[in-house]
């Protein structure tokens, strides 16, 4: 009776209570960690296998909601639908009522979010769970040992020189960029590094210094970046394996 709900579901778009009617308990989660230093931006979740005959997959997400918004999904191969409630995300998807075969570099879909406020490194916000897969036969599938998720983070680390935050690039920022480089520069993560580095030569020195002064008072740079916001993107992947 599950099956019939999400082959109705992911057939009928609108039909948004059978797809309710049908959310189960995840089978198991894979907690997802996020890169820091993103002030905005989109997070973008897609999903791929590796399975000789797929016909439905029913996934469900938690996530915080307080860093991120859920927007839209684009399915790919197939019809899917999501639906939210108050704790999660579910979403179904119907590729084929005779099967089909998936790889990795097939994207099933993918579904997008809105970063609304700064996530920190390594901490987890998002999770996925797997509900319910099946093939041709109606038989299940365990898309814990092929399925594959990647989460893709777009967004805006800060305006390069600018290490305080206040929107524009001064005096104080080049004295800091200046002690910075004589002190500990290894305590630095990735997105702080490339704020720090305003001549782009991936080292963190007084010339980065001298640039953001100069920059402070109107004079040419060797930069084109320095002063504008930096936009990084960060992938991770991440099987859905029962470890």
């Amino acid at each position: 009776m599950k099956r019939f709900l999400v082959m109705l579901t992911a057939v009928c778009m609108s039909c948004c209570s059978a797809l309710t009617s049908f959310a189960a308990t995840a089978e198991t989660t894979t907690p997802i960690a996020c890169p820091a230093g993103f002030t905005g931006g989109t997070l973008s979740v897609r999903i791929s296998a590796d399975i000789e005959d797929l016909s439905g997959i029913h996934l469900t997400f938690k996530y915080d909601r307080s860093k991120l918004r859920y927007t839209d999904q684009k399915t790919a191969i197939g019809h899917g639908d999501a639906v939210e409630d108050s704790e999660t995300l579910e979403w179904s998807s119907m590729l084929s009522p005779d099967g089909q075969k998936v790889t990795y570099s097939d994207n099933i879909a993918t579904l997008n979010f809105d970063v609304i406020s700064e996530l920190s490194d390594n901490e987890k916000y998002i999770e996925v769970g797997i509900a319910e897969a099946y093939d041709s036969n109606m038989k299940d599938v365990d898309f814990t040992k092929t399925g594959l998720i990647n989460i893709t983070f777009t967004g805006d680390i800060g305006i390069a020189g600018d290490l305080d935050k206040d929107g524009v690039v001064t005096s104080n920022d080049a004295l800091t960029i200046l002690r910075t480089s004589i002190g500990d520069t290894a305590s630095l993560d990735s997105t702080e590094k490339k704020l720090y580095d305003c001549n782009n030569d991936s080292s963190i020195d007084s010339t980065d210094a001298l640039e953001a002064l100069r920059f402070s008072v109107d004079l040419p740079t060797s930069s084109n970046t320095i002063g504008k916001p930096l936009t990084i993107t960060n992938e991770k992947a991440d099987y859905l394996r029962n470890h």
